[in-house]
């Protein structure tokens, strides 16, 4: 069957709450969120999600990869819940969905940017390998114990 690559239509919204829950819950330090907090959410709180741009990744009819968007500034798209599945690491999965995202960006005439824990060294890399530059705008997540993150920005 192999993997495919594609935005998240009404058929995958349960495959997406299901798989954002199990990034929480496996990578906790690289989130903004919590899994405690969105196992919380109720239905409206999901549907937030479905307005975006979102990308799941199958591989022989799994969800084993995500990433989502939205447009947080004027003219930019900030890539969220980037995530892979400790089984799918390696495949190049992240590379597809960011470019799926990009592609959507691009569309739709925004810039791309995002935010990395500073503690998440190998998730930096592939956005470094990807082409995303940093900026030195270092930021700090309130709720989440003083999280730091640095905003990394693609050049066009």
């Amino acid at each position: 069957m192999g993997v495919k690559i594609r935005p998240v239509g009404p058929d995958d919204r349960e495959s997406w709450k299901t798989l954002r829950l199990r990034s929480l819950r496996d990578s906790p330090e690289a989130f903004g969120s919590t899994y405690e907090r969105e196992a919380e959410y109720a239905a409206a709180d999901w549907a937030k999600w479905f307005d975006s741009p979102m990308v799941l990744a199958w591989r022989d009819g799994v969800p084993v990869a995500m990433g989502a968007g939205y447009a947080d500034r004027e003219g930019w798209l900030q890539v969220v819940a980037m995530w892979t599945a400790p089984e799918a690491r390696g495949e190049g999965l992240a590379r597809l969905v960011l470019d799926e995202l990009v592609a959507w960006a691009d569309a739709h005439d925004h810039r791309v940017h995002l935010c990395i824990a500073l503690t998440n060294p190998v998730a930096r890399k592939v956005y470094e390998d990807y082409g995303f530059i940093p900026t030195g705008e270092v930021l700090t997540y309130d709720g989440r114990d003083g999280m730091q993150v640095e905003r990394m920005t693609l050049p066009r």
